[in-house]
């Protein structure tokens, strides 16, 4: 079922800009999103319940909706927070109740969003400016990461038989590094230094 609906929202042209798609085929929390992409749609806040932390607690949101987005089998909410001025992200299985009002929020906020996410990988976006991370992986991995990029900036540097180097343009954020580390014996960072220093750090911690 989560499959079928979601190739159906990819084939779909005109949710391209405000929906973004994981490359893992099962997802959690699909009842909301029909009912969000119409409030992006047509610009209209909503007001959610959503469970805190603890799961013991709903908290009500007033929320202009700007985005959602397929993560690590999570659907998640990108909205401008009405009340605290800033971008959040909600997780759709952990929102309880959701109405749509019929106030309208400036639809220059979906562009701003598209716009800032575009550059991340995962959910959390910081006020660091993009960078271009470049990537030596073991040729072994070549075939997949190609099949399957890091990033949508993804462009292939070079390959040979000892090497295959890529290169993404992103703001580095702990998905990031969490993505790196994953591939920790069989990648190395070329540049940017910092990165470098860092998880080598995180790694002697």
């Amino acid at each position: 079922m989560s499959g079928q609906l979601t190739e159906n929202f990819k084939n779909n042209p005109e949710l391209k800009d405000i929906i973004i798609f994981d490359n893992t085929s099962i997802s959690k929390g699909l009842e909301y999103i029909n009912p969000i992409l119409g409030a992006i749609q047509e610009q209209n806040k909503i007001e959610i319940l959503y469970s805190d932390e603890s799961k013991e607690f709903d908290k009500k949101f007033v929320l202009a909706p700007t985005l959602l987005k397929e993560y690590k089998n999570y659907w998640h909410l990108i909205a401008w927070n009405t009340n605290l001025k800033k971008y959040q992200n909600f997780k759709l299985e952990d929102i309880n109740d959701l109405s749509v009002s019929e106030d309208k929020f400036d639809s220059s906020l979906i562009e701003e969003c598209k716009e800032l996410y575009s550059h991340i990988i995962g959910i959390n976006h910081s006020s660091r400016q993009p960078e271009i991370i470049e990537l030596s992986f073991n040729p072994k991995l070549k075939n997949e990461i190609k099949e399957n990029p890091l990033h949508h900036s993804q462009t292939v540097l070079s390959e040979s038989d000892d090497d295959f180097r890529i290169l993404i343009k992103v703001i580095p954020n702990d998905e990031l590094m969490d993505l790196i580390l994953s591939y920790i014996s069989d990648v190395e960072v070329v540049n940017p230094k910092w990165i470098i220093e860092k998880l080598r750090s995180n790694r002697l911690s």
